[in-house]
Parts: C-alpha cells; structure tokens; sequence
C-alpha cells in the first residue's frame, strides 16, 4: 500500500505513543497540527484499514507492519548520515524520512542494500579469523536476509520486555560468503503502576552459544 510522507508521521507517532498518551492532543502535539486534522488522518485510516478507534486509538496488523517497515528503513538511512555527514540526530531522523519518499522504489532498495552490505563488511574485517564467524559459503548467496527472533528472559526462558527493545526481523548480511547478523535497538518505553513512564535501551544482551548464556 502506498502511503504521503504526511501519512507516514502519523503512523509513526502513533506506533510510538503507549497507553494512555495515545489521545487525539497528544498526537496533535507531537506533529503540531491541529485536533481537527488528526480526526481526519485517523479516519482516513480507519479507511484503509491502517488503524481503529475502537475500544481505544490503536494500529491495526498492516498498520504496524507498514510502520515498521518506515522504521527499518529510516533508521538505516539516519544511521548512515548522521555517521557519514556529522549532521545532528534530529536533523538526521527528518532527513532520511523525506528521502525515503522523494526516491524511487528500486533506489531506494538498491541504497539500502549498499548501506547495509558496506556496513557488513567493515564488520567482517573486525571479525577476521575468529571461530564463532559462520561461512556461508555454498549455503546463501551473497544478499540480505530476514530473520525472525524473539528475545526471552535468562532462565526462565519467558518472552522479555526487552524484546521490543529491537526492530524485527533481524538482518542476516552474506558478504564475500560470510554473514554477520544485525539488530538494531529502539528506544523502550514501559508505564509503571503508578502512571510513570519509564524511558531507556536495554543495557545487556546475552545469547545462547547452544551450551551456556554468553
């Protein structure tokens, strides 16, 4: 489905949002529209099938699929100007919003795979000679692949709240026959009991090498 630029800030305040900040005013201020203009972009979406208002303000399935997929790919872009031109992280996350819809949809794929290929491998020249880096060779080809996870708490093996604290799916990077897997963390934001809202990134990751957590 194809979606404006203005379309996609919505969606991405509103996947943003949590809880009981997700209100008609809170969206309003985010974006600095008015009420009345919200209104209408969530009916817009309710249209389309993007969003419900019912039994409160919420995405639906190919919302949130089409908001993370803007995610994914603008954190990409960002992460690669903010780096290569030493703009400001605000400036850098508007920057590569707007280029996303100011370019075809072959540039834009074909940008992406050079970003994320080129970054596989200054990684992989890190990883030189190392026996937990895994050859691909005769099994992918070159490219990027998807790769579905889950995050689960140490020991008990539970779905972790850390879990959103990553994009999904995952990047497998086949470069030169060896691959390197990507996760790109996200800001986590959890309401406490008493109406706090907390913000931060997960501090530790462990995995597990098939023998112990490491």
């Amino acid at each position: 489905m194809r979606i404006t630029l203005g379309q996609a800030r919505y969606l991405l305040v509103i996947c943003r949002l949590q809880g009981r900040d997700r209100t008609m005013t809170k969206i309003a201020e985010e974006l600095k529209v008015s009420k009345p203009s919200v209104t209408s972009m969530i009916n817009t979406f309710g249209e389309k099938g993007l969003a419900k208002k019912s039994p409160v303000l919420a995405l639906t399935a190919q919302g949130k699929a089409i908001a993370d997929k803007i995610m994914n790919i603008q954190s990409v872009i960002f992460a690669y100007i903010s780096r290569e031109m030493g703009i400001t992280e605000e400036e850098a996350d508007n920057d590569a919003l707007v280029l996303m819809f100011e370019m075809s949809e072959r540039f834009l794929t074909g940008l992406i795979k050079k970003i994320e290929t080129d970054a596989a491998r200054a990684k992989l020249r890190d990883f030189g000679g190392h026996a937990y880096l895994s050859s691909f060779q005769g099994i992918l080809s070159d490219g990027i692949y998807e790769i579905p996870f889950k995050l689960l708490r140490k020991g008990d093996g539970r779905l972790s709240m850390g879990d959103k604290g990553f994009m999904h799916p995952a990047k497998l990077v086949v470069a030169d026959g060896c691959g390197i897997i990507s996760l790109r963390a996200v800001p986590l934001k959890h309401r406490t009991l008493q109406g706090y809202v907390l913000k931060g990134r997960l501090a530790k990751l462990y995995y597990w090498n098939g023998e112990n957590y490491a």
